[in-house]
């Protein structure tokens, strides 16, 4: 899933943002997402966090040591449901962008199932998701997003699935991104 961010832009800044929900099961899949840190271009800057109760808790500066990057990687002490929000989290990175080059690319690939259990109903006009939407607009970020079903509280209905992807998705291609997503499952690997 990885292979459409191997792009070799000059100036580029890309934030790894995975929903910290999603880590009691995503263990297996460190090790594809630390290897897509790696290999990104030498001139990219990148850093990974979580999505921490609203806010983006990210594991250390923008920095091209890609090996530190995904070193750095590990599985939090998060569990299923306990995020409230993926979009405060985003809002959160977009108003606090840890670069303040405006001239470089600036990507963030949120890992998450997109379960806003603030707002537990599908709604075009969500207004987290609007903010979260606005602001990533404003701030001049490009959002991804791969799917990653947590299986916490009430996200086990297939509403809670279509609900987190359409958001997902809506908030993706407004900003010039993409989402991606294989079913209501996880997928089996997030390699190429």
């Amino acid at each position: 899933m990885f292979a459409f961010f191997i792009l070799n832009y000059k100036q580029r800044r890309l934030v790894v943002l995975i929903d910290l929900s999603a880590c009691a099961t995503l263990g297996l899949q460190l090790r594809d997402i630390a290897n897509f840190i790696q290999s990104l271009p030498a001139s990219a800057k990148v850093s990974a966090g979580y999505m921490n109760y609203g806010s983006a808790a990210l594991l250390g500066p923008l920095s091209t040591n890609h090996a530190q990057a995904a070193k750095n990687l590990s599985l939090p002490n998060g569990f299923p449901g306990s995020n409230g929000s993926p979009f405060f989290c985003l809002s959160d990175l977009a108003k606090h962008w840890p670069s303040t080059d405006l001239s470089a690319r600036r990507e963030v690939v949120m890992i998450t199932d997109g379960v806003d259990n603030y707002s537990r109903r599908y709604d075009p006009l969500d207004p987290y998701v609007a903010a979260a939407t606005t602001d990533s607009v404003r701030a001049g970020l490009v959002v991804y997003s791969i799917y990653w079903r947590d299986r916490g509280r009430m996200d086990d209905r297939s509403y809670a699935s279509f609900d987190g992807q359409s958001q997902l998705a809506a908030l993706t291609q407004a900003t010039g991104g993409t989402s991606y997503w294989e079913g209501n499952g996880n997928p089996v690997s997030f390699g190429p």
